[in-house]
């Protein structure tokens, strides 16, 4: 149950997703959330369902689960759920062998439910898709460091020969930025001139298990970003909306 948890927490509120949904059944449990900016919304489905969840429930406060799981007091706890009165999961119970002992309190599914009815994430036919190499992200990383502080987000485009580039820096015509190659095209596209938060790509490709685990899809009508993750416990599927200029 921990390895599950410290999952969670590293895929949702390490990304800056402070409340999430959880709707298990007898086949999966699927995760929603959205960050506190808006910046990104994300879908999750894990391949088993999570023992002692079922239902609909809510984690909020995150970072209390995530600060029992960092301790070193709970290195190898003993992890319990507690059902309230309905038999909904409501408290998440974790002991030590040493007498240490903390209470997570789940999101009611009443309260959960609400939560999940805010966005529902669509499905998207990507007009471009492409699996990030580690020079793509090293160039992504290098121009972050050296232009963010000109311009937070970031711009794809489609060169004369048909390379799919991202442009970091000062959206200006004279502006501060640089251009890098992302990969070669099979065909001629056309590209809206969206623009993305850096810092939303960024947090989610280094978050990843390998750059190999990760799928990034482009809907330009929809002005959508969209980065899937997967590990060896569930499929995660980041949503980030086009920036409004």
């Amino acid at each position: 149950m921990k390895n599950i948890l410290e999952e969670i927490v590293k895929y949702t509120h390490e990304l800056g997703f402070q409340r999430i949904v959880i709707n298990t059944d007898d086949k999966a449990s699927k995760i929603q959330g959205q960050t506190v900016t808006q910046t990104m919304h994300m879908t999750a489905m894990f391949n088993e369902p999570i023992p002692h969840f079922k239902g609909v429930i809510g984690m909020s406060n995150m970072n209390i689960i995530a600060g029992f799981l960092k301790s070193n007091a709970f290195i190898e706890p003993e992890i319990t759920v507690t059902e309230n009165a309905s038999g909904e999961p409501s408290i998440i119970n974790i002991k030590s062998n040493y007498g240490h002992s903390g209470e997570y309190r789940l999101m009611s599914s009443m309260i959960a439910q609400r939560i999940s009815a805010v966005r529902m994430q669509k499905d998207i036919k990507p007009d471009i898709e492409f699996i990030p190499s580690e020079q793509f992200f090293n160039d992504f990383t290098t121009f972050k460091n050296i232009l963010y502080k000109f311009d937070p987000s970031f711009r794809i485009s489609v060169d004369s020969n048909n390379v799919l580039m991202m442009i970091v820096g000062d959206n200006a015509a004279d502006g501060n930025r640089a251009e890098f190659p992302i990969i070669q095209l099979s065909e001629k596209i056309t590209l809206s001139p969206n623009t993305w938060p850096i810092d939303a790509l960024f947090s989610v490709l280094k978050q990843a298990p390998s750059l190999e685990t990760c799928k990034i899809h482009i809907n330009d009508e929809q002005g959508t970003l969209r980065v899937i993750v997967g590990t060896d416990l569930a499929q995660y599927v980041y949503d980030i909306p086009a920036v409004l200029i």
